[in-house]
């Protein structure tokens, strides 16, 4: 990754990845749809902005983040080959694409990261 770059994790649930990211300098947003796993990560005091969302709702500003970082979040979504799986994996895309920087001309474009066990 860049140096201190903007970085999303989606569906952090309570991985301490986003600490370790944020630990290496970068600012970091880290979110999951539990409200009561994001309480208890916020009472670690770390830096990382932890807030509850959903992964298939983004509601952070268009190119808001450099890196989107996945760390098994893709692989929960993909359970089955039904059409709703298929709908929601779009949505998560299409989210990723929104809230990940493009940046035309320049070598700063933002960056998806996939951490995944299929």
């Amino acid at each position: 990754m860049p140096e201190k770059c903007t970085v999303n994790v989606p569906g952090c649930g309570d991985s301490l990845l986003s600490e370790h990211v944020a630990l290496m300098g970068h600012s970091c947003v880290s979110f999951d749809f539990e409200p009561g796993v994001i309480s208890k990560m916020k009472e670690r005091k770390s830096a990382v902005d932890y807030q509850v969302g959903d992964m298939m709702k983004m509601h952070w500003e268009t190119n808001s983040f450099e890196v989107v970082l996945d760390k098994g979040s893709f692989d929960a979504l993909c359970i089955d080959d039904e059409e709703a799986t298929r709908a929601n994996v779009g949505l998560y895309c299409d989210g990723i694409k929104k809230i990940m920087k493009h940046a035309p001309n320049t070598d700063r474009n933002g960056g998806f990261i996939l951490i995944s066990l299929l």
